[in-house]
C-alpha cells in the first residue's frame, strides 16, 4: 500500500513539473529547431524559448548564445531521491525550472530574458500555435 501512495506522489510531482514548463512565459509547445532559429534571430543574447523535445517529456531551452549563436539544450524531469529535477545532459540540477534556465545557457538569471510568443508574431509564421 505504501508503494502505491509513493507512486500517487511521484505523479503527482511529475504532473506539477511538467505543468510548471507548460505554463511557463517562454513556452511555445511543439515547434522545430529551424522556426526556433528564425524566431530566436536578431534577439539579444541570453535571449530563450522553452519547447517540446521529439519524444513526450523530454523538452530542449533553445537560446541565442553570447556571440549571437543558437544552442538547443535538452533537457528532462527526472525523479532523484532527494525529489524531482530538472536535468539537461551536462549534470545541471535543479529543484526549479527558474534554477536550471541559467544553469544551462551560462549566464546569471537576472540576464535571461525569456521570449514569449506574443512577441513572435509575424505573417511568415501563419501556423504557429501550441
Amino acid at each position: 500500500m505504501a508503494q502505491v501512495h509513493t507512486n500517487f506522489n511521484q505523479n503527482a510531482w511529475f504532473q506539477e513539473k511538467e505543468t510548471e514548463i507548460g505554463t511557463h512565459t517562454a513556452w511555445h509547445g511543439l515547434i522545430t529547431g529551424m522556426f526556433c532559429e528564425g524566431i530566436l534571430r536578431d534577439r539579444t543574447p541570453y535571449t530563450y524559448l522553452l519547447r517540446q523535445g521529439e519524444i513526450p517529456h523530454h523538452y530542449y531551452l533553445s537560446f541565442v548564445r553570447e556571440d549571437g549563436t543558437f544552442h538547443h539544450q535538452p533537457f528532462v524531469v527526472e525523479w532523484k531521491s532527494e525529489g524531482w529535477f530538472y536535468r539537461n545532459f551536462n549534470h545541471h540540477y535543479s529543484s526549479t525550472l527558474e534554477g536550471l534556465i541559467p544553469k544551462i545557457i551560462h549566464c546569471e538569471a537576472s540576464q535571461c530574458i525569456p521570449l514569449t510568443k506574443a512577441e513572435c508574431a509575424s505573417p511568415f509564421f501563419t501556423n504557429y500555435s501550441s
